[in-house]
């Protein structure tokens, strides 16, 4: 529901709500979303199913009770405050960029009239020149010699569908933590969908009409001068000949020094041994290609060198 909805029900993201149609009703969590038409709720289909199992017993709520075959669009009902809160695991804190540049957007004719626009908001041309890292050496790395990695994302046509997280898990044998893991940052995505609310100054507000989201996928950036190569103690994270920001899993002793150090926040830490009760059955689908990860290594992209 819209921040406005949420507001006047006097409830925040985890509280219960009671949705009613007719003589039926649901209680369901609410997630508070920037942009959503207000004096409207949108519920997801697909949870809370009966049957026994280890995934999804218990796991979300029906919803079919309220539709009674009436399609994918309810015009009657109601929505009251209900009793008790859940944790939502949300792998996103904060959706607005307190007017950081994390985000830079122009319109075509913008660009045209102003085409450093997005560029001199982190820093001038003028000034970026001097500017030099850690080991004294002029910046930007040079990409005329060697290895030019062909993995880019266009923000330009980015829709934040997550189909490339999905394919991201399925081929680098990415474990999946659950709800509960990502209640406690434990997501072990290497590839994560941001979005942020652009169009707005300050703080969002729903009764502007320009509100849209913007999408950022954010993934290691394979840095030319990695600050996480610098603290580890033990070199499991290194530069290859090749430019490429490698982990060695089997030399990785699990400090963390690496992810606190990360800018971009993009390194995950294998907390526990998810596959070790894997059944041998299901061990077929896992990436052959791919190293399997035990618990106590940091993970995170690798770029995809194996062009997957």
């Amino acid at each position: 529901m819209s921040a406005a909805m949420a507001k006047k029900l006097s409830v925040v993201d985890g509280d219960r709500v009671k949705v009613q149609v007719g003589d039926a009703s649901i209680s369901i969590p609410v997630a508070v979303t920037y942009g959503h038409a207000d004096d409207s709720v949108t519920v997801y289909v697909g949870q809370g199913r009966q049957f026994k199992g280890s995934v999804c017993e218990g796991i979300g709520v029906d919803v079919r009770p309220i539709r009674k075959g009436a399609g994918w669009d309810l015009t009657s009902g109601s929505v009251t405050k209900g009793d008790g809160a859940v944790t939502l695991a949300i792998t996103q804190g904060h959706f607005y960029t307190e007017h950081r540049p994390l985000i830079r957007e122009q319109t075509i004719s913008e660009y045209r009239e102003d085409p450093g626009y997005a560029r001199d908001l982190v820093v001038p041309l003028e000034e970026k020149k001097d500017i030099t890292n850690i080991y004294g050496e002029q910046m930007p790395w040079d990409y005329s010699k060697g290895h030019k990695w062909g993995m880019t994302i266009d923000l330009t046509t980015c829709t934040g569908c997550s189909a490339c997280l999905t394919a991201c898990i399925a081929e680098n044998n990415v474990v999946v933590v659950g709800a509960e893991g990502v209640a406690k940052s434990r997501e072990m995505h290497w590839i994560r969908l941001d979005r942020y609310i652009a169009g707005i100054k300050g703080v969002p507000d729903q009764s502007e009409d320009d509100v849209h989201v913007a999408i950022m996928p954010m993934l290691c950036q394979h840095c030319e001068n990695a600050p996480c190569e610098q603290v580890c103690p033990v070199a499991a994270t290194t530069h290859s000949p090749e430019g490429i920001n490698e982990m060695t899993y089997n030399r990785c002793i699990g400090t963390k020094y690496c992810g606190n150090n990360c800018p971009f926040k993009v390194r995950r830490f294998n907390f526990f041994h998810y596959t070790k009760e894997i059944p041998e059955t299901l061990k077929l689908q896992l990436n052959p290609d791919v190293t399997v990860r035990s618990r106590g290594v940091m993970e995170k992209c690798t770029f995809c060198v194996q062009r997957v």
